[in-house]
């Protein structure tokens, strides 16, 4: 494992302990999970925007008559699928 020096906020650090502590995790396994949930979100959250967007549109797409009943189900289930995967 590397071992990284890093500068910190004072206050920043004090909240980093008091959720460390509270998680019973040493700073640096806080750190390092916080690193990754903060880098998985980044990557995840274009396709979350695509997902409300897509929504959106089927949404839309259904209320003005565009598409069927079953095909608004079909294509919804498709969604759903595709932003449960996500949280994998």
């Amino acid at each position: 494992m590397a071992r990284v020096q890093i500068s910190i906020d004072d206050d920043v650090l004090k909240r980093v302990d008091e959720f460390s502590k509270k998680l019973a995790l040493s700073r640096s396994a806080f750190l390092s999970m916080a690193a990754v949930d903060y880098i998985e979100a980044k990557e995840k959250a274009p396709l979350i925007s695509s997902a409300f967007a897509s929504m959106a549109s089927l949404l839309d797409a259904r209320v003005n008559g565009l598409i069927s009943q079953e095909e608004f189900n079909l294509k919804l289930s498709r969604l759903d699928d595709d932003v449960k995967s996500l949280g994998k």
